[in-house]
């Protein structure tokens, strides 16, 4: 048996608050930009983040979710910071680009007989013989190792994976590596 588990990822909504926090002040600064120089790059710069924006909220409509501006507007504003010739500000957005990503990304977990390797950044990989107990019980899932650690999620509700399978299957292979 091989199956995958989506438990919730709780960054995603800190994540996008604090683009969201970023992306207006990048606004702010470029709208100040432009009204104290007139500047037609700080111009171009402000259109080119207003289009972006309008861009999120019609593909928040089209999509019928709230509207929320995702990791993608990191390389819009290392744009516009290249733009000005800001080279350290517009690494740091790609930076940005990375960790708002990966923060972003489902959470999934993959059971197989070889083990459990977590698909999300830092990928993992557990084995079967690392574990003390693997449980799936009223959508949260369960994962004990034996050095005591513990990894407990809540799992995503369109997961289609049968409780009491599952948890047959990870005991059997508990099982398996504690005869070894």
């Amino acid at each position: 048996m091989k199956s995958d588990i989506v438990v919730r990822n709780d960054n995603v909504k800190n994540s996008r608050l604090i683009t969201v926090f970023l992306a207006s002040f990048h606004l702010i600064y470029f709208c100040y930009l432009y009204f104290s120089d007139r500047n037609t790059i700080a111009c171009a710069i402000v259109m080119l983040l207003a289009a972006y924006g309008t861009y999120c909220f019609i593909i928040s409509k089209t999509k019928k979710e709230r509207a929320y501006i995702d990791w993608m507007f990191y390389p819009v504003a290392a744009i516009c910071w290249i733009l000005i010739k800001n080279y350290w500000f517009a690494g740091i957005c790609v930076l940005l680009a990375l960790f708002s990503f990966h923060s972003e990304e489902k959470i999934i977990f993959s059971f197989s007989s070889e083990g459990i390797r977590k698909k999300h950044f830092p990928f993992s990989l557990y084995t079967w013989s690392q574990l003390d107990n693997v449980i799936l019980k009223d959508n949260i899932l369960t994962i004990d190792f034996k050095d005591n650690k513990i990894i407990q999620a809540e799992i995503e509700p369109d997961n289609s994976i049968g409780e009491l399978e599952f948890n047959a299957f990870a005991q059997s292979m508990l099982s398996k590596t504690s005869n070894i």
